[in-house]
């Protein structure tokens, strides 16, 4: 996958696609947010912790920003 979009980087920045880009691989690295709510869910077996955690992961990912790709995005 780092092949490809080392492939396609010089122009991810002319189609507006950085970002888009970063947060796919950070998808692939870390799985999806499905992914994290079934694994507290298997972790606590409680719903209000699954919340919680959600609750905790989108105000720190607001907080922190989506960085750019490569060399060639902000």
């Amino acid at each position: 996958m780092y092949e490809l979009v080392a492939f396609v980087d010089e122009v991810l920045d002319e189609l507006g696609s950085c970002q888009d880009v970063e947060y796919l691989l950070k998808i692939a690295e870390g799985g999806s947010s499905v992914d994290h709510q079934l694994a507290v869910l298997y972790e606590t077996d409680d719903l209000n912790a699954v919340v919680d955690n959600y609750r905790d992961t989108r105000v720190s990912a607001s907080v922190s920003g989506v960085k750019g790709c490569g060399s060639h995005c902000p």
